[in-house]
């Protein structure tokens, strides 16, 4: 057996807690798949120092539970999948050891609850996905200080609210998806400091109206999908402060009256 595979092997057993095993010396190992197993949690000191390490796939397994620590020996960890598991916390500080971490995948899970400083300390990090889980409220801050964070993707949830915050401190963020949620209102202040974004996709939802200051402070918008909703009027202002503003779809919903002035001023939008 090669002296590489003899290595995985005997990690391997140290991941499914075989007893009396020996740690596995696999300083060179860059990519490591666990993805399929019946792995159903990650204790703090059971990866071992895995220096080289840059892609882990523990997707399709058990995992129930991520305990803070369990990271702690990745230090170049740039892509972490634990998509299609069973987690339903995020834990504070459980991925804060990541810090080349850049992309990370946990949707498919049955997530209800992130903590505080869930996220923290990812200054990397580029791409957060989170859809088909069970969350039904994001708190305030939840998502900040991920200072290069481009694309954020909570579809798929049980969202009701956006509460002013929820979004802020994300400078680079370009991309947000929020469809196929119960998000019935948007609070002023929700999209704010989002000076970045591109895509926004609130479609699928049960949304009624839209308030002028919600949309105001992301002048960059160049794709707004809002199709599919329960919208009833348009405010004359609502979209007024959306100069970059493309592609506005607003079918399906209800709307009856749309007055003159709703017209943004960008010569592409379209409805």
């Amino acid at each position: 057996m090669g002296r590489k595979l003899r290595h995985l092997l005997i990690f391997l057993l140290i991941i499914l807690k075989e007893p009396n095993m020996p740690e596995a010396d696999c300083k060179k190992l860059k990519t490591l798949y666990l993805s399929d197993n019946r792995i159903t949690d990650i204790q703090p000191g059971v990866l071992p120092n895995l220096p080289k390490l840059t892609t882990l796939s523990l997707a399709g397994n058990q995992i129930t539970k991520l305990e803070p620590g369990a990271f702690q020996n990745l230090p170049e960890l740039c892509i972490c999948s634990l998509f299609g598991n069973k987690i339903i916390v995020i834990q504070r500080g459980v991925f804060s050891h990541l810090t080349m971490l850049q992309v990370l995948y946990l949707f498919n899970n049955q997530i209800t609850t992130i903590q505080a400083g869930a996220f923290s300390n990812l200054p990397r990090l580029v791409k957060l996905t989170l859809c088909n889980n069970q969350i039904s409220n994001i708190r305030s801050g939840v998502f900040s200080n991920l200072p290069k964070l481009t694309n954020l993707n909570l579809h798929s949830n049980k969202i009701t609210e956006i509460q002013s915050g929820a979004f802020s401190d994300l400078p680079k963020l370009t991309e947000l998806y929020l469809q196929s949620n119960r998000i019935t209102n948007i609070q002023s202040g929700a999209f704010s400091n989002l000076p970045k974004l591109e895509r926004l996709n609130l479609e699928f939802n049960q949304i009624t109206k839209i308030d002028p200051s919600t949309l105001s402070k992301i002048p960059q918008l160049k794709c707004l999908y809002l199709q599919n909703n329960n919208i009833t009027e348009i405010n004359p202002s609502t979209f007024s402060k959306l100069s970059q503003l493309e592609f506005l779809y607003l079918y399906t919903n209800q709307i009856s009256v749309l007055p003159r002035s709703a017209y943004v001023e960008s010569q592409e939008c379209f409805f």
